[in-house]
């Protein structure tokens, strides 16, 4: 009966509205009716269980899961986006302040470059006018001690003061005409000389500067020791170092100033080390710094040439001038370091 009812409705011609009979192959209306009514594959959701709750509800929570994994996704790419961008922008504010930096200190070198221009200039014309009354004073020293001892007045003050005239005024006389010739850059000439009885006028010539009355320079005896250079312009460095120190414990409770010459081994030859120290106040890291530019001021009043000249003459000496901090923090120590002269080119035996 069954077969025949189904021959008979397929055979059925369709109806004027074009419906007709046909097999079923879509039966979601009846999933969802079940659905609906709770029956059949779908009688769990007449119960509050767990696993109907994940059945009914399980695209709600992969929805919200999938969300929470966009916006976890875009939050930590919007931080690593802010952190990129704000350390691009460190970077660039620190690259701005050192281009500020840089750009004052090329400023002050610059500032620094166009007074010692000056300078020199002035050096230059200010030596050769000063050359000749210098000139005069050892003339007129040299003749009134002659004269003296040909009136047969042999007072011991006056000889020694005039001797120190001529001695100082040759010295000047000296300096002068080397200020002459670096302005007509001449090559100097050097000898094998003693350092330590450089030093030892060295000491002598800062006794008779004002800065000299802050304190006594303290220097045990010297080694004997020699070197190739221009004893003068040795001399002058030393003394430029001695006056810094000088200056650097002007306003001290307890005021220290020391030198003292070692000899080191490096490599295969020696080195003299003259040392200069001072127990002035401590340094800040700029000021420090600052000491080992080309045109360094130990005073914050200096113009830094003399620092500058004493390096340029240490280096056409083949030595170095640096600058140490002392131990307890104050105070610095100036190490000028010059090549000791082998026996062999002195003809001695050590």
């Amino acid at each position: 009966m069954v077969k025949d009812v189904t021959v008979a409705l397929l055979t059925m011609k369709e109806l004027p509205d074009g419906s007709g009979w046909g097999f079923a192959s879509n039966f979601n209306a009846v999933k969802d009716l079940y659905k609906d009514l709770r029956l059949g594959p779908y009688e769990y959701l007449r119960t509050w269980s767990a696993r109907a709750l994940w059945n009914q509800w399980s695209w709600v929570l992969w929805l919200v899961v999938a969300a929470a994994a966009v916006a976890f996704v875009h939050i930590v790419r919007t931080n690593r986006l802010v952190q990129v961008r704000t350390r691009e922008l460190q970077e660039a504010i620190e690259e701005r302040d050192r281009m500020e930096r840089q750009a004052r200190e090329d400023r002050e070198k610059l500032s620094q470059l166009e007074r010692s221009g000056v300078v020199s200039q002035l050096s230059a014309m200010l030596a050769h006018e000063v050359r000749q009354p210098v000139t005069a004073i050892v003339y007129y020293a040299g003749g009134l001690l002659q004269y003296l001892r040909g009136l047969r007045l042999n007072d011991p003050v006056i000889e020694e003061a005039g001797s120190n005239i001529v001695e100082d005024a040759k010295k000047i006389s000296d300096i002068v005409e080397r200020v002459r010739s670096y302005a007509r850059e001449r090559t100097r000439k050097k000898e094998i000389v003693r350092l330590d009885l450089l030093l030892v006028r060295a000491l002598r010539t800062f006794g008779h500067s004002s800065l000299s009355t802050v304190c006594k320079v303290q220097a045990s005896s010297f080694p004997e020791s020699w070197i190739e250079a221009d004893a003068l312009e040795i001399e002058l460095v030393v003394v430029n170092l001695l006056r810094n120190a000088a200056a650097a414990v002007e306003h001290v409770p307890n005021p220290e100033i020391a030198m003292q010459l070692n000899r080191k081994t490096e490599g295969k030859g020696q080195v003299w080390q003259v040392i200069v120290k001072d127990n002035g106040p401590a340094l800040t890291e700029e000021q420090f710094a600052r000491l080992f530019h080309p045109a360094a001021s130990s005073k914050p009043q200096g113009l830094g040439l003399g620092l500058s000249l004493c390096r340029l003459i240490v280096e056409r000496h083949s030595g170095r001038l640096s600058f140490l901090r002392r131990a307890d923090g104050h105070g610095l120590m100036a190490v000028l370091e010059l090549d000791a002269v082998p026996c062999r080119q002195r003809n001695c035996h050590d």
